[in-house]
């Protein structure tokens, strides 16, 4: 994050108290809503991986996309089996 300029979120305490207390909570109400958060999480987190595996992708297909200035315009070719665009 140096690196880049920078620096944590001032509001990171806060998100994490308000994660425990919940946590805590869904504890307290006992295992059926405990365990309801559990399952949502998954459903959230299948759906991410879902959008990442279609991101990631089509990002192959354009890094496999190789283009090059020609006299007549942009022509542009693929390594994949799709063949070439031009």
């Amino acid at each position: 994050m140096n690196e880049l300029g920078a620096h944590r979120s001032l509001l990171n305490p806060l998100w994490y108290a308000g994660a425990f207390g919940i946590g805590l909570l869904a504890g307290r109400l006992g295992d059926r809503v405990s365990l309801g958060f559990v399952v949502e999480t998954e459903k959230q987190v299948r759906a991410c991986q879902a959008l990442n595996t279609a991101f990631a992708h089509r990002w192959t297909v354009a890094r496999n996309l190789r283009c090059s200035l020609a006299p007549t315009g942009i022509v542009c070719t693929s390594s994949s089996t799709w063949g070439s665009v031009t």
